[in-house]
């Protein structure tokens, strides 16, 4: 997949994933929900969170950032400036659950993962957009992590009859073995779990 090069992303890189995280929140937060600030770093963006959990796996650091990312989808459907966009979805619903499905992923991959508030991310990612595959290849994942293996068989059977086998990590294949059939093709926005951003479709992991 190319990488990004967009000013956005080189931004990026030089500004967000060389800061420490303290540096990025502002002094009284309540919550990682409203952390990030957005005045002094500028308004965060889905490009910019890809970046940082896919390239540079800051886990920590893309949690708050993504709570500023989701605040914006709901501008997809006003006809503005929709985070998603560059890769390749446009609503506010899919905008949001591509958010929630990274929140997710960060959740349970940070220093002292959280996997109650992952399941919950994911549930809410697929509640909005239920061909999201990326949220329920990695909601198996987790149920295999947590050892909720009838959850884990019931996701792979969804995920099996929505998107096909391609997407499958080989440590799910091990646990709960390839789709057995063909199955319908999903979309390339369902089908990936982050993003190619300069490329306007999702990255296949």
């Amino acid at each position: 997949t190319a990488t990004p090069t967009t000013v956005a992303a080189a931004t990026c890189r030089q500004d967000i994933a060389t800061a420490s995280t303290p540096s990025l929140l502002i002094s009284n937060y309540s919550s990682m929900e409203d952390a990030y600030d957005n005045d002094q770093h500028g308004h965060a963006t889905y490009e910019c969170a890809s970046i940082l959990i896919e390239e540079f796996q800051q886990y920590d650091k893309a949690e708050p950032y993504l709570w500023c990312v989701l605040d914006h989808c709901a501008d997809c459907d006003a006809g503005e400036m929709c985070p998603t966009t560059i890769v390749g979805l446009d609503t506010t619903a899919h905008c949001q659950s591509a958010v929630w499905n990274y929140l997710g992923f960060v959740s349970r991959k940070k220093e002292v993962p959280d996997y109650v508030h992952a399941t919950t991310y994911y549930r809410t990612a697929l509640d909005l957009w239920p061909e999201n595959c990326g949220a329920m290849a990695y909601s198996m994942e987790l149920f295999l992590t947590t050892g909720n293996a009838t959850a884990a068989r019931a996701m792979h059977t969804a995920f099996c009859d929505a998107c096909g086998p391609d997407d499958l990590e080989a440590a799910v294949v091990a646990e709960l073995g390839s789709c057995p059939t063909p199955a319908p093709v999903a979309s390339d926005a369902a089908r990936g779990r982050g993003p190619a951003a300069s490329t306007g479709v999702l990255m296949l992991l």
